[in-house]
């Protein structure tokens, strides 16, 4: 008796069912996608669901993930690297990390040439490393987000930075580009949200995780008055 055909899948886990690779091929074929995953509060599994997420979708799918850690706390990072290669990296003096894409500009250089993406080979997706420097950002993306209300080609450009940087990996033919958020509801959040196609908002059945869409229209009070 001849064996059952073994399901079609490039990793370990659960087998791919006929529905799920249409759906996928469907998604797939509408274009690149960019999703950020973002709460207010924190603990509620954003990190683990864009880890998870971009290597169900890399291993099992076959689809080119590119996700970039835009949270100073570099929780993502630590969590995808090698223990090894997460302490060398930051053991260096100038790593390149998400940080690298926005420090031009606050040179006054404008948009950098290079994308400082890295693999993260147990997890099959390509990564910007996160960055506790880019905390230092939140002041430059503020105070610009109110030049680029007034029309200051400055403040525009350094407002979309992040949307430079979807662009970049999209014609790098990435198919997904996810970004780690950290909760909080500041000017890097802010540029993040601005570049999305999609938002996720992973939480937990408790009060504190306000709704998607109170936590967009604080955002969106906050642009108006300031």
């Amino acid at each position: 008796m001849a064996a059952s055909p073994r399901p079609s899948r490039i990793s370990p886990g659960i087998p791919i069912t006929h529905e799920q690779k249409s759906l996928f091929a469907n998604i797939r074929g509408s274009g690149s996608k960019a999703v950020c995953f973002f709460n207010n509060k924190g603990g509620v599994g954003k990190t683990t669901l864009v880890a998870n997420l971009g290597a169900e979708l890399a291993l099992n799918f076959g689809a080119k993930v590119l996700v970039v850690d835009a949270d100073p706390q570099c929780n993502l990072t630590q969590y995808v690297l090698k223990e090894d290669e997460a302490l060398n990296t930051y053991a260096s003096a100038d790593p390149e990390s998400v940080f690298s894409v926005i420090r031009p500009l606050s040179l006054g250089k404008g948009y950098g040439t290079n994308l400082p993406i890295r693999s993260a080979e147990n997890f099959g997706f390509d990564l910007i490393i996160g960055d506790p420097r880019l905390a230092l950002q939140e002041d430059l993306l503020a105070n610009d987000w109110r030049d680029a209300r007034g029309g200051g080609m400055r403040g525009i450009r350094t407002t979309f930075v992040f949307a430079d940087l979807v662009t970049r990996a999209k014609k790098r033919g990435y198919d997904f580009v996810f970004f780690d958020m950290g909760p909080s509801l500041g000017a890097i959040n802010r540029s993040v949200l601005l570049a999305m196609d999609f938002l996720s908002f992973p939480c937990l059945s408790m009060f504190f995780p306000r709704g998607p869409y109170e936590i967009l229209e604080a955002q969106y009070q906050f642009g108006t008055k300031n």
